[in-house]
């Protein structure tokens, strides 16, 4: 059997992992403000912009897919829309599906600099 070393942890260690702590929640602060930026800024022009949104607003509305766009965005999405109970307006459940794609973006931003912080340090 491997003994395990059972030192009291030094003022200097403690220092270090507080210190990683403060970076690591300075780190979520500023990758989550960054990703707010980029993934919610200008997110309401009409969703008569794209020409396939109209069909994805029909997907998410009837709950038929015609697989032209990726399921895990449309399912999600047609969840988001029936949890909020908000009105099938076109260019409602257009903004919220923008709205649940940014959320997962910014989460995959952070699990990203998170994996890199552990990686690297």
């Amino acid at each position: 059997m491997q003994e395990t070393s059972t030192a009291p942890i030094t003022s200097t260690q403690s220092r270090k992992r507080s210190a990683d702590a403060m970076f690591l929640f300075l780190l979520t602060v500023c990758v989550v403000v960054a990703a707010y930026f980029l993934f919610f800024t200008n997110n309401r022009f009409s969703f008569k912009c794209h020409a396939d949104e109209p069909g994805k607003v029909e997907q998410i509305q009837t709950q038929e897919r015609n697989y032209h766009h990726p399921m895990l965005m449309l399912n999600t999405a047609q969840a988001a829309f029936a949890l909020s109970g908000i009105a099938p307006d076109p260019q409602k459940i257009v903004w919220l599906g923008r709205v649940t794609i940014a959320v997962f973006s910014t989460l995959t931003v952070l699990a990203f600099a998170y994996t890199g912080f552990l990686a690297g340090g």
